[in-house]
């Protein structure tokens, strides 16, 4: 297999304010499935498309193990790409699909029929070989374009969105399929996808990205318990991590006019070692319980809307006054009878804090919560293997 190394690719587009990258180092291990995750814009398909030689930065390098590629064509880096869209020849059979690479490199008829069989018993596609795209199914066409990148034996596995177009079951077996392959072929993988679940569900490690930037490349499992800054904690985990920027003089009133927002001793003393007039205080929505024992921080709130996601409630909360405009997000038990309007006290233990720094983002505490157990509900209703344990 192959590794591949990043070094302070850039790149600008025509027409564009900011660039698409700018400065991206990333270094993906022999044999590793690495996923590229982002919102849109972030640069993640162009990072791939760089891998696959489609497009040229700007500057800086690629290299596969020892050798610089950036002038090397993509056709003749070994790498398999599979696109959103499929990208098959309507008029061709899945057979013709998947030997057209071989029989263009002049591969012999017998050995491209023999690796055509072998690709299309790997995949369950050993009775639909006549067919032509049409008469199959999403999931079949996607396997189809899966097996014409594994045909020519790439050392390196490029995938750009390939199940976005698939339904909510059809992208769960194909995330099954597709760890199936790596864990037997162990093919080193790059994946663009905005879809959480994908992510944290199929990668080693995985490249948050935001604005052509690389914002922290760490474990499904390190990235739930320890963001590099607030950017990260917003963005994983569904809904983000409530981030509560807050003055410290509000935290530390306590007897009549309190401020609907308290927070223990210990924590204050934290707050206090970081120094500053503000603190950004960092929760994620199932670290918060309701009306429990006193912890680290409560919070009065008002119940905006109460969504029945069946294994949980997902409540929105605005904070009370003198804070009532910040809203506040709570994955609770299902069993709590809770309506719009409801004025509720929220708690969570000092375990369940991370705190930032209100300049910068930057994440100021090593500590991390102990609650692993985060559903990712509005995003396929899994939970990632990595990260619940």
């Amino acid at each position: 297999m192959t590794a591949i190394a990043l070094e302070g690719l850039t790149k600008s587009f025509a027409n564009t304010r900011a660039p698409a990258l700018d400065g991206v180092d990333l270094e993906i291990h022999d044999g590793e499935f690495v996923v590229l995750l982002g919102p849109s814009g972030c640069g993640k398909s162009t990072t791939l498309r760089m891998i696959a030689g489609l497009e040229q930065p700007d500057s800086g390098s690629i290299r596969f193990d020892d050798r610089v590629v950036n002038d090397v064509p993509g056709s003749d880096r070994r790498v398999g790409m599979v696109f959103q869209n499929y990208a098959l020849y309507p008029h061709m059979t899945v057979e013709e699909n998947l030997s057209f690479g071989l029989r263009s490199r002049g591969e012999s008829k017998a050995r491209t029929a023999a690796r055509v069989g072998e690709v299309l018993t790997m995949l369950g596609l050993s009775e639909h070989g006549r067919r032509r795209p049409r008469e199959l199914s999403g999931g079949q066409r996607q396997r189809v374009a899966l097996g014409r990148a594994l045909v020519g034996r790439p050392s390196v596995f490029l995938m750009d969105e390939p199940l976005s177009n698939l339904d909510a079951n059809l992208r769960e077996q194909m995330r099954m399929e597709i760890a199936r392959l790596h864990a037997e072929h162990g093919i080193t993988t790059v994946y663009v996808t905005h879809d959480q679940v994908e992510a944290l569900t199929l990668a080693d490690r995985i490249v948050v990205m935001d604005a052509g930037r690389v914002r922290q490349v760490a474990t499904p499992r390190e990235l739930y318990l320890a963001p590099n800054d607030t950017f990260v904690a917003g963005f994983i985990g569904s809904p983000g991590m409530n981030l509560l920027r807050m003055p410290l003089h509000l935290l530390e009133r306590h007897g009549p006019g309190a401020s609907t927002v308290t927070a223990s001793a210990g924590l204050l003393s934290r707050l206090r070692e970081n120094g500053g007039a503000e603190a950004v205080i960092g929760v994620r929505p199932e670290g918060l319980r309701l009306d429990g024992p006193s912890g680290a921080l409560r919070c009065d709130c008002r119940v905006a809307l109460v969504e029945q996601l069946g294994t949980h409630l997902q409540v929105h909360l605005n904070l009370m006054s003198p804070l009532e405009r910040l809203p506040l997000v709570a994955k609770l038990p299902p069993d709590h009878d809770l309506r719009r309007g409801d004025v509720v006290t929220l708690s969570c233990d000092d375990e369940e804090i991370h705190l930032f720094d209100p300049s910068t983002g930057l994440r100021l505490t090593e500590r991390a919560p102990v609650n692993l157990s985060f559903a990712l509900a509005g995003q396929g209703g899994a939970t990632s293997p990595q990260a619940a344990g």
